[in-house]
């Protein structure tokens, strides 16, 4: 086996450092991106569920109307022919 060189132990090292800071710098980016997309993926849920809840409303109305008017006509039905 040859002897390293203070030069090559050197280079060695500084080929390591540049690739740590480069991972450290992909996980920084990558990250940020989780975040930035987890972000967009809680508006369009706040979104969503909004639309949800405004459609139930609307569900709950039109079921109250339809049980009003069946309470009304059941009543004219036992009006009219009892």
């Amino acid at each position: 086996m040859g002897r390293i060189t203070n030069k090559e132990l050197s280079e060695e090292l500084c080929y390591i450092k540049g690739k740590l800071d480069a991972d450290e710098r992909f996980t920084k980016e990558h990250r940020a991106w989780e975040v930035r997309e987890l972000q967009k993926i809680e508006k369009h849920l706040v979104i969503q569920n909004g639309r949800i809840r405004s459609n139930e409303k609307s569900v709950s109305w039109l079921k109250g109307i339809a049980g009003v008017f069946t309470v009304a006509v059941s009543w004219i039905f036992k009006k009219v022919f009892f």
